[in-house]
């Protein structure tokens, strides 16, 4: 029995060494492995796959603001600071003058009728200057005596006449009705002259 067990001792004893490298189990080999495959594992992870991880995280957001810029014309900062911004309204100026209202029109006044017409006419060398006188109605005609004779003015019909003329005076009759008008010197007979009034 003794023997037995002395020899399975030396067996294990063998089996240790032979696994161990002299010196550690197998068993305690594989957990080591496995430790320090775990913290290589680790660290990778960490170093690559973490990094890419973030880059491409950061990466996509940096494309996403990128199509919000695209589609909507304004940075996503910008699109918040419109929309936090509060709208403030000019206060309505109390003292702002308002526009008169303009002037009623004036009535138009009435147009004067137009200055009634003169014409000049001489008593010149026994003779009417000139003899035929063609005016509009409502012209007015005066007659002077330039002659050292004195003279009248007296129509054919009797629809004028004027006193005696004595030299540098003058006479004036309007004729206010269209028709041809014939007068005469009441004082020298063959001196005649001649009105026509037109419209």
């Amino acid at each position: 029995m003794e023997d037995l067990i002395i020899f399975k001792l030396k067996t294990m004893a063998d089996e240790n060494q032979s696994y161990g490298y002299g010196k550690r189990p197998l068993w305690q080999w594989i957990v080591l492995y496995v430790v320090i495959g775990g913290v290589i594992y680790a660290f990778a992870y960490y170093f690559f796959f973490a990094g890419k991880g973030g880059e491409s995280y950061s990466n996509g957001t940096d494309s996403d603001a990128n199509t919000y810029q695209a589609l909507t014309g304004q940075t996503a900062q910008s699109a918040q600071n419109t929309q936090t911004a509060p709208t403030q309204t000019a206060p309505a100026n109390p003292t702002a003058q308002t526009t008169p209202p303009a002037p009623a029109p004036q009535p138009t006044p009435p147009t004067s009728a137009p200055a009634p017409a003169a014409v000049s006419a001489t008593i010149a060398n026994f003779a009417f200057n000139p003899g035929t006188i063609t005016v509009k109605k409502g012209t007015t005609i005066t007659w002077q005596n330039n002659d050292t004779a004195p003279h009248t003015v007296t129509s054919d019909s009797g629809a004028f006449s004027s006193q005696t003329l004595q030299k540098g005076q003058s006479y004036a009759h309007t004729f206010n009705t269209t028709g041809t008008f014939a007068y005469h010197c009441t004082v020298h007979p063959m001196m005649h002259g001649t009105v026509i009034v037109t419209e």
